[in-house]
C-alpha cells in the first residue's frame, strides 16, 4: 500500500510562526497519488451510502469533488465567509492562529446523508464548524474525513469523536483539549494510511 506522506511537504512558520503547514500540491500534482486518494476514500466512504459529499473550503474541496463524482452523488460546498451567493448560514471557529468563519449555501438537506471531507486536519475547528452548519439543516453527518496530523491526534474536540475518520488511524483513543483521554470505538478497521 502507497504511502501518502512522500507527497506532503511542510513548511514550519507559515502561514504564523509556530505553525506547521502541510502542503498538498505534490500530491495533488501527482495522478497516482491523486488515484490513490480518490480510491481509499471512496472504498471507506461508499459503505454509507451518502447523499452528498461536503468539502470544506478550499483544499477540501480537491477531495470532495473526485471523490462525489466516483461515488455519483452530489458535492457540497463549505466555504469561507462572503464567498457564497444567495441565502446562506454562518458559524466562526478558532483556528490555530486566529478565528474565521464558515458558511454555506441554504438548501433542502432534511434527513439527507453527508460525508465531510477536508485535506489535514488540525485542530477539528473546521470540522465542528461544518458539521454544525449541516446539521443546523437537518442533514446527517455520517462521518468526516481529512489526513491526520501529530497535532490533530491530540487536539480533537470530543464531539468529532463519534464521527471523524482520520487516514492513518482507526480512531480509538484520542485526547481533547483539556488534556482528559477519551476512548472511542474503532469506526472502521480499514484505516488509510499516510
Amino acid at each position: 500500500m502507497d504511502n501518502l506522506e512522500k507527497w506532503i511537504q511542510v513548511f514550519p512558520d507559515f502561514p504564523s510562526k509556530g505553525i506547521l503547514f502541510r502542503d498538498i500540491s505534490p500530491l495533488l500534482a501527482d495522478p497516482v497519488a491523486l488515484r490513490i486518494v480518490k480510491e481509499r476514500l471512496s472504498k471507506s466512504i461508499k459503505p454509507f451510502q451518502p447523499d452528498y459529499i461536503a468539502g470544506i473550503d478550499a483544499r477540501g474541496f480537491l477531495f470532495s469533488t473526485l471523490v462525489a463524482e466516483h461515488l455519483e452523488i452530489g458535492s457540497l460546498m463549505v466555504r469561507k465567509s462572503g464567498k457564497l451567493p444567495g441565502k446562506i448560514v454562518e458559524k466562526s471557529y478558532n483556528l490555530e492562529y486566529g478565528s474565521n468563519v464558515l458558511s454555506m449555501q441554504i438548501k433542502p438537506l432534511n434527513k439527507k446523508k453527508v460525508v465531510i471531507i477536508d485535506d489535514l486536519l488540525a485542530t477539528g475547528g473546521s470540522m465542528q464548524c461544518s458539521k454544525d452548519l449541516l446539521e443546523s439543516q437537518q442533514a446527517e453527518v455520517l462521518r468526516m474525513y481529512g489526513l491526520r496530523t501529530p497535532v490533530a491526534i491530540l487536539r480533537l474536540v470530543i464531539l468529532l469523536l463519534p464521527h471523524v475518520v482520520m487516514y492513518g488511524c482507526d480512531v480509538d483513543m484520542l485526547e481533547c483539549f483539556a488534556g482528559t483521554a477519551v476512548v472511542a470505538q474503532p469506526l472502521f478497521s480499514a484505516s488509510i494510511p499516510l
